[in-house]
């Protein structure tokens, strides 16, 4: 951002007129009406002045290097356009330019004093030491310094409030404590030095001289009001000065102050001076800037409190209506938990059934457990039986097997006998052929044969009755074989019976064998059951703990939602009111940011 400044030449040009054509010559006049000078001192001083003048013309080229190398960095530095200046920056510029009038004042004073100084060296290498030279440098340093100091720190400081005027600097705050304070009283003291120092070293040097006889005056008068006149103009030139940055920094103040009663709040106090006013100014900026922001908080409160109560009044309505629907609907729910609480007292008794039916569950599985090693035991007593018997079974089936075998032997004994019977049978019949021949024979034979014939018929008789006896052996070995045939039927019925009896045996004592597996699964599946009874008894000890906090619970949530019901309803009646407090709110609201639209921040 550029902005028009006074340049470092019209600033050296307001310093330097004043102090070389107004002061320089003055302070001239005075040492002149002060000294007595002898002809050759005259031709002497004139060269003094011309090296006095060239001193001067010197100091014052030093001076404005000085000047040139403080302000212009400062007024480059304001001027650039190609990066904006941190806050840091604004800072530092603006405590170098409210501390420069002091270098300018300090600057001049000590051109004063050098030049005098000069000066007065050259008279004395010169001249020699003289008393009237020594009070003419000592009044002439106590009369122009003081002057000069408020010149050049009054046109300073109105040099740089212009530049401090710039908006890049007016905003800037630094702390009281970081640049240099010349307050009004100081500036008073100041002048008031000056004011008194200036006819006291007057009247007091031309009395001295005149007491003293050194320099006879004409005219005293005329050169007294001369020298005082153009010292007391000069003073009131500086006050002028003075005056004129005061007006300039209460005019800028009251300006401000003027835009604050109407309710602008974007302004800001410059700093220009470091007197009081840059405290007032300062303590202006705070009260602006204080006010600004209390001021954007209202308005940020205002439209919170705007959007807060139109939510608050919608939120409200439809907090009513969900109010009244939730009495409804909390009519409804208290009958569904009346409801519940029934279902949940029901599932209570189921629960103290279930755990009943578990523990006489657990008794029955326990009980089934032990029949079920008692059968097992019983079964391995079977299945030992069993074995004992297929064993005895098998036994007599050897044993019939072998009967079998010896009544086949008497079979084939029989029918061998029956073989010799029917040879006997045979024999028998040739014996009774024969008795019959020998009994022909024998009757042939007539007496002669009459013994041989009883010999004949006792043998036939004996053949007869050996006949008869075969044909009873015959049949009883008929009869025997019969019945060994049969014995050998029913034995090989036996035979067959024992198988079928040890096959039925051994499928017997196969399937106890699996029937003992089973009952011995089945007792590990019970020890299995009853364990995960237990657990499940356990659990069912714990749900009846939890139906009965439940119906408890529930009992509670019916007296809970009654509750409930009734807050809802002084719920309805409430946010009704607050629905009406929140218009009346938001109309409030209304009215106080057209009154605070009046503020412009």
């Amino acid at each position: 951002m550029t902005s028009r400044y006074p340049s470092i030449g019209k600033l050296t040009l307001k310093l330097e007129w004043f102090t070389n054509l107004f002061l320089f010559p003055l302070t001239i006049y005075y040492a002149q009406m002060l000294t007595v000078y002898s002809a050759e001192e005259k031709a002497a001083g004139t060269v003094i002045n011309l090296v006095g003048l060239f001193f001067v013309v010197f100091n014052v080229l030093i001076h404005l290097m000085i000047r040139v190398i403080k302000l212009r960095p400062i007024l480059k530095s304001l001027r650039r356009e190609d990066r904006p200046l941190t806050a840091e920056e604004l800072k530092k510029l603006k405590r170098k330019l409210l501390s420069y009038p002091f270098s300018e004042a300090i600057i001049i004073a000590l051109r004063w004093i050098i030049a005098d100084m000069t000066i007065f060296s050259l008279n004395v290498m010169m001249f020699g030491v003289h008393l009237l030279r020594a009070v003419n440098v000592i009044t002439s340093i106590l009369i122009i310094v003081p002057i000069a100091m408020v010149h050049y720190f009054s046109v300073s400081e109105n040099f740089t409030a212009a530049i401090l005027e710039n908006p890049l600097l007016i905003g800037v705050e630094i702390e009281r404590e970081s640049y240099w304070k010349f307050s009004f009283p100081q500036r008073i003291l100041f002048l008031v030095f000056a004011v008194a120092v200036i006819p006291t070293c007057v009247f007091g040097s031309f009395l001295v001289i005149s007491s003293l006889k050194i320099r006879e005056y004409t005219n005293i008068f005329l050169h007294v009001s001369i020298i005082i006149g153009g010292l007391a103009f000069a003073i009131i030139y500086e006050c002028y000065n003075a005056s004129r940055l005061i007006k300039n920094a209460v005019k800028k103040n009251i300006g401000v102050m003027n835009d604050f009663k109407q309710g602008k709040l974007n302004v800001s106090a410059p700093i220009i001076t470091s007197s009081e006013m840059a405290e007032m100014a300062g303590s202006i900026n705070i009260t602006l800037r204080t006010v600004s922001g209390l001021i954007r908080k209202i308005y940020e409160t205002i439209r919170d409190i705007d959007e807060s109560s139109s939510l608050i009044a919608g939120t409200m309505r439809l907090f009513s209506e969900n109010t009244q629907s939730q009495a409804t609907s909390t009519e409804e729910v208290s009958a569904t938990i009346e409801e519940m609480s029934a279902g949940v007292e029901n599932v209570s008794n189921l629960a103290e059934r279930q755990y009943q039916l578990f523990s006489d569950l657990i008794k029955t599985v326990d009980e089934l457990s032990t029949a079920a090693e008692r059968i097992q035991a019983d079964m391995s007593e079977m299945i030992r039986l069993t074995d004992s018997i297929s064993s005895d079974v098998k036994l007599g089936e050897s044993t019939l097997l072998d009967m079998t075998n010896s009544m086949s032997k008497i079979t084939e004994s029989s029918d061998e006998m029956l073989s010799i019977i029917g040879i006997i049978n045979d024999i028998s019949e040739m014996i009774n052929l024969l008795s019959l021949n020998a009994a022909i024979e024998a009757a042939r034979a007539g007496d002669a044969g009459r013994g041989f014939a009883v010999v004949a018929d006792e043998v036939s008789k004996l053949a007869d009755r050996t006949s008869a006896s075969i044909k009873d052996i015959d049949s009883l070995i008929k009869v025997s074989n019969e019945e060994i045939k049969s014995g050998m039927d029913k034995v090989t019925g036996a035979v067959s019976s024992f198988k079928k009896i040890i096959e039925g045996v051994t499928s017997i004592s196969r399937k106890m064998s699996n029937l003992s597996s089973f009952l011995q699964k089945q007792a590990e599946v019970n020890a299995v059951i009853s364990r995960e009874s237990k657990n499940v008894m356990t659990h069912a000890e714990e749900i009846r703990y939890n139906m009965r906090e439940q119906k408890n619970a529930v009992g509670e949530i019916v007296t809970t939602v009654s509750g409930i019901n009734e807050a809802s309803q002084s719920t309805a009646a409430g946010t009704e009111e607050i629905t009406a407090k929140a218009d009346d709110l938001a109309q409030l609201a209304k009215s106080l940011r057209d009154y605070v639209k009046f503020f412009e921040v």
